[in-house]
């Protein structure tokens, strides 16, 4: 999803940096390295260079759930909305890599991204659980018409033998989002470039995402470009999000 208010199943972006969410999702909304219960740490020490002053970030964790729901309902349409349990468990995996951004003085979060470790060439369907468990014969190609990875769900307790599971190659943006009135200031973009360096600090060889709503151009800026898909379940996961929606991916 996008920018401004970037968010998931969204992914959508509003202009440069926009109001609104972006779904990575990531598109323009309205207005707009390690498991994260491992790392009780602040990320303010290693805070992106675009990050404007009275921000911070911190790993998105469980307790943060009633914070990304606010801003959820902000940046997206109803039709759009997660709910509580899908991102209770998104939050609790082992894979996820989620940022959320908060303002310094008042402490409350303003924005957030939910990602996590993934394969290449799998898209988190809408609605859906992240997925643990990369699929090596699903391979993308570039492309010039949008197309779309997606991500097994996977409850968990539920999911595949991690021991036994390909090692995660890929970061995957599902939901980027930022409350409308605090966008133009480039925090989606500080998020993005946040969330890139937790991936390269994880091992990871790329990332991707499912761009909406006209939320390409914003993804362009930061380094992606549009890749096909092969893979038809993944195919039908990138249609759930709805016409245009594009895989998107960069090297990181």
């Amino acid at each position: 999803m996008g920018d401004g208010c970037p968010g998931e199943p969204l992914m959508a972006v509003e202009g440069g940096d926009g109001p609104g969410a972006m779904n990575a999702r990531s598109g323009p909304t309205r207005g707009g390295p390690a498991d994260a219960r491992s790392r009780p740490r602040s990320l303010s020490a290693g805070l992106p260079p675009g990050l404007p002053p009275g921000y911070d970030l911190h790993p998105l964790r469980p307790a943060d759930l009633a914070t990304l729901l606010r801003i959820q309902a902000a940046c997206y349409p109803a039709v759009y909305h997660e709910s509580a349990a899908v991102y209770r468990r998104r939050l609790a995996s082992p894979a996820s890599l989620s940022l959320l951004i908060r303002q310094v003085a008042s402490g409350e979060g303003v924005g957030y991204l939910a990602a996590c470790r993934s394969g290449q060439g799998r898209i988190t369907p809408l609605h859906g659980d992240f997925d643990l468990e990369p699929h090596p014969a699903q391979a993308p190609h570039s492309a010039q018409a949008p197309h779309s990875a997606q991500v097994p769900h996977c409850a968990p307790g539920s999911g595949p033998d991690l021991g036994q599971a390909p090692a995660a190659d890929t970061l995957y943006l599902h939901d980027l989002a930022i409350l409308p009135a605090l966008g133009g200031q480039g925090l989606a973009a500080a998020l993005v470039a946040a969330a890139l360096d937790e991936g390269r600090r994880a091992d990871l060889g790329r990332a991707a995402l499912v761009a909406v709503e006209g939320a390409g151009p914003f993804w362009q800026r930061q380094g992606f470009e549009v890749t096909g898909l092969v893979d038809s379940h993944q195919l039908g996961r990138l249609a759930g999000y709805g016409p245009g929606a594009a895989y998107m991916t960069r090297p990181l």
